[in-house]
């Protein structure tokens, strides 16, 4: 974890000019400053109090970054204990980025974020301790921070509301399966449960049925490969599950209003 400026001084500003594509969790508290920052396509007003979290494999765009001040938090996903991540699943967390006045100063959030920067540094230089008791304490203190901000209710009644284990369960194999699983059919036999209950299921946590969710979910990943690659766009159908690009177009093209190749060239101008 570090300071926005530290970051922006070992990058230098060309690093945060194009769009970027994490391998990693990334969670902004501004502290000061404001300015637009777009991740997946959704673009917000940061402003002090601010929490914006990036996921993996989120396409993500800097506003400007030299006008915030505030901490960075960096860490693999992969770092989440299995209960801590259904937890945050449960809590729609991993289909939200952007916490609007919740870790606004003197809230008990904005504390939890002043201090943790502090707990981890004594931690990890405490050479008295055993190092597996040293990692676990770094990653509990950074999850308990986590757990905090996934279950701040300063939100939209939709964001803030939990999951049903159904489509915690559904959206987790969407995410993994989406270029290889394309029907309901196909996730409610691999899950357990029958389409009637997936159709509830989504339509009660996303507004839509399973079969809108799981095509939205594709759309999404192309958009990202169109936007963050040179991928030919015939190599993103095949890899996205088309037969060919023919039908991908058409695909993308009914649900965005664009075809692929102007929908790059109109995120590129």
């Amino acid at each position: 974890m570090a300071e926005l400026a530290a970051i922006l001084q070992r990058g230098g500003r060309a690093e945060f000019v194009a769009p970027q594509r994490l391998g990693f969790e990334l969670v902004v508290h501004v502290r000061a400053g404001r300015t637009r920052h777009e991740v997946d396509f959704a673009v917000y007003d940061l402003r002090p109090g601010d929490v914006l979290w990036v996921h993996e494999g989120q396409l993500h765009h800097w506003g400007d970054i030299a006008a915030l001040q505030g901490l960075v938090v960096l860490f693999p996903a992969g770092m989440l204990t299995d209960h801590a991540r259904a937890t945050l699943a449960g809590l729609r967390v991993w289909d939200r980025n952007h916490w609007s006045g919740a870790a606004a100063p003197g809230t008990a959030l904005a504390t939890a974020l002043d201090l943790l920067p502090g707990t981890v540094r004594r931690t990890v230089e405490d050479l008295g301790l055993d190092p597996r008791a040293r990692d676990a304490a770094v990653e509990h203190a950074a999850t308990a921070v986590l757990l905090h901000l996934a279950g701040s209710q300063v939100a939209d009644s939709r964001a803030a509301t939990t999951s049903s284990e159904a489509f915690v369960a559904f959206r987790a194999a969407l995410d993994r399966d989406y270029a290889t699983r394309r029907t309901v059919s196909g996730y409610a036999a691999l899950l357990g449960y029958s389409e009637r209950t997936l159709n509830r299921a989504t339509r009660a946590a996303a507004g839509m049925n399973a079969k809108a969710l799981i095509d939205e979910r594709v759309v999404l990943e192309a958009k990202r490969r169109l936007v963050y690659e040179r991928t030919a766009v015939g190599t993103i159908a095949r890899e996205l599950g088309f037969d060919d690009a023919a039908n991908f177009s058409r695909f993308f093209t009914q649900r965005v209003g664009l075809a692929p190749g102007a929908f790059r060239a109109s995120r590129r101008a």
